[in-house]
């Protein structure tokens, strides 16, 4: 090798080095002009070095909530939790409470603080209190909002599906004795024991074929569907549409909210944005995010500024404010960044254009303080006056809070970003809905929404294709016998077969009317036997039994949503360190409240039919 061609790759080598030690700052691309964000993987350091200062606790967090504010970090989460995990040393209620301070809107925090207040106090009421802040904040946190709503639609899953199921077994089983004899004439079996191993191998073959419990359900379905009476067929084609529901809308639901911080950009902006910095992974989905969705492209602004790239940041506001020039959280956001730059009068104008479209007592608040920073004295004192006439709490906090920063303080209006209803589909999400699924629906059928729906679908007209071509029997209201034209016991006209009918003829053989009469004694002993225990022990069929379907599926489903939301209550993913007990007590809480309304309608629906 040459000593020229050695030269110049040692020069490569160290080029490529400074290149990889030097730290990836937001620029302008030459070629088109977009914006380079700056990642910092950590907390802004001023934050950092004041939480790690030598200090006293309280004061320790109210600078770090200061300098959290100014940053734009309403909740302070890493902060919050190191407190909470370090409860359990001396202190533990005002740890709990800095904890509650730094972060408000931390349901983990909220707990903790009830925990603390019992142990120490045993303040009942106190704690009973932050509970009860707990459960809201668990909708306001996005990490506990992504545990949660993953939870909620999983339970929804089971739920429905339950619902489906447990109507479709009390109604297709009262009819599988029925579909025996049936098959049997159609097949020429006679014996009742080759008949019911018939029905017994259509009930189980889809499940033999890999369609699981799914797959049982079908004939069950169809049994039901074709012997059960009008207005029950009514409520067992919602209870299928109950199944299909619960397989595919509400499990693909699931999959997609626990896959959406790693598939979808504007739920990975949002945590950037309520964490306070972004993780190496999520540099890529932030970027390409940015070109289309101004959530991400605030969160890029927000990252520039926090990792102490200012000029960068002010570029981003710059272009956000020319997107959406109505946009006070913009536009003010952007002031703070200008102030911070030295550019006060730029600040001033940028905070009174803020004010013509949010006159909030926080974009007061900074007017305030870029007018102290201009020497603006009389301004000032107006523009305070001005907003603690709105929120005098609010002003009085802030200033207490601003006497702890050496510069100008000011606050970010909170970027609130809006996520869809209903996250894009990804095949992460696939994947996990699919894992979800397969326990209850593992054939390629019910894996398949399509494929799912056509069967169920095409269950009821089957079911009404047989019921037209075929001469179905029935069982007598009275013994519980074969009420069928081909073996001679239909009556037209009734719903007894022809020995119970003849008891009402005078001329029947007396010995044939006592043994008949002692037969449905039996039957309705038998019978009320079943309905009482089906009654008691399998949910909704009461109603079913009671010649009322819709109560029984409407009791069905408030027992199988309060059964799903005591199983999930521990979550379906791991807590990420910011649900705590809050979400095990508010599933809980919604079970216990389900159950209760379902044993009031089942006393109403017992009073009413006169059953006990």
């Amino acid at each position: 090798m040459s000593r020229r061609l050695r030269r110049w790759r040692i020069i490569a080598g160290a080029v490529a080095l400074l290149a990889l030690a030097l730290p990836a700052s937001a620029s302008a691309d030459e070629n088109g002009g977009a914006l380079r964000p700056t990642f910092a993987h950590r907390p802004p350091r001023e934050i950092e070095s004041i939480w790690h200062a030598a200090t006293d606790l309280e004061g320790r967090i109210e600078r770090t909530r200061a300098a959290a504010l100014q940053h734009g970090l309403t909740n302070f989460t890493p902060a919050a939790r190191s407190l909470i995990l370090a409860a359990s040393a001396p202190g533990a209620g005002e740890r709990a409470r800095g904890a509650v301070r730094l972060a408000p809107d931390l349901p983990l925090a909220h707990v903790a603080l009830a925990r603390a207040l019992w142990q120490e106090r045993r303040d009942a009421a106190g704690s009973v209190a932050e509970l009860g802040r707990a459960f809201p904040a668990l909708f306001r946190h996005l990490e506990a909002r992504l545990w949660l709503t993953s939870a909620l639609l999983v339970a929804a899953a089971a739920a429905l599906f339950a619902t489906g199921g447990l109507s479709l077994v009390v109604a297709g089983f009262r009819a599988l004795p029925t579909a025996a004899h049936d098959l049997g004439d159609l097949l020429g079996l006679s014996s009742r024991v080759a008949r019911s191993s018939v029905v017994g191998g259509f009930l189980l073959l889809p499940a033999a074929l890999g369609e699981g419990l799914f797959g049982i359900l079908w004939v069950l379905a169809l049994a039901a569907l074709c012997y059960g009476p009008r207005g029950e067929r009514c409520a067992l084609f919602l209870a299928v549409v109950c199944i299909w529901l619960g397989l595919h809308p509400a499990f693909e639901g699931a999959g997609r909210v626990l896959a959406s911080p790693g598939a979808d950009p504007r739920t990975q902006a949002a945590l950037v944005s309520a964490r306070g910095f972004a993780l190496a992974h999520e540099e890529g989905g932030l970027a390409r995010g940015a070109d289309d969705d101004l959530g991400a492209r605030e969160v890029l602004a927000l990252e520039a500024r926090r990792a102490g790239d200012l000029a960068t940041a002010d570029r981003f506001y710059a272009d956000l404010r020319e997107r959406a020039p109505d946009e006070a959280r913009f536009t003010n956001n952007a002031a703070n960044v200008r102030l911070m730059l030295g550019d006060v009068e730029g600040a001033i104008t940028l905070y009174e254009r803020a004010l013509e479209t949010d006159f909030s007592p926080e974009v007061l608040f900074n007017l305030s303080q870029a007018y102290g920073k201009a020497i603006r004295l009389l301004d000032q004192s107006y523009v305070l006056a001005e907003a603690q006439q709105l929120d005098a709490d609010l002003i009085s906090e802030l200033t207490a809070l601003a006497g702890l920063r050496e510069g100008p303080f000011t606050l970010d209006l909170r970027a609130d970003i809006a996520l869809p209803l209903w996250p894009p589909a990804s095949e992460q999400g696939s994947a996990v809905a699919s894992a979800l699924r397969r326990s209850l629906a593992p054939g390629a059928v019910g894996g398949r929404p399509i494929a799912a729906l056509l069967v169920l679908g095409g269950l009821p007209l089957l079911a009404m294709g047989l019921r037209h071509r075929l001469r179905l029997s029935a069982r007598c209201s009275e013994c519980g016998g074969s009420v069928c034209g081909a073996c001679g016991t239909q009556v037209f006209g009734t719903d007894r077969c022809l020995a119970c009918v003849r008891l009402e003829t005078p001329v029947s053989d007396a010995n044939l009317r006592e043994a008949q009469q002692r037969r449905c004694a039996r039957h309705r002993a038998r019978n009320a036997a079943w309905e009482r225990g089906l009654a008691l022990f399998v949910p909704g069929a009461f109603g079913f039994l009671s010649a009322r379907p819709g109560w029984g599926l409407g009791l069905a489903f408030l027992f199988a949503a309060g059964a799903a939301l005591w199983g999930v209550r521990g979550g379906i993913a791991p807590d990420p360190l910011a649900v705590g007990a809050a979400g095990s007590l508010f599933c809980a809480a919604g079970a216990l409240a389900l159950w209760l309304f379902y044993a009031v309608l089942f006393a109403q629906l017992a009073r009413r039919t006169g059953k006990t």
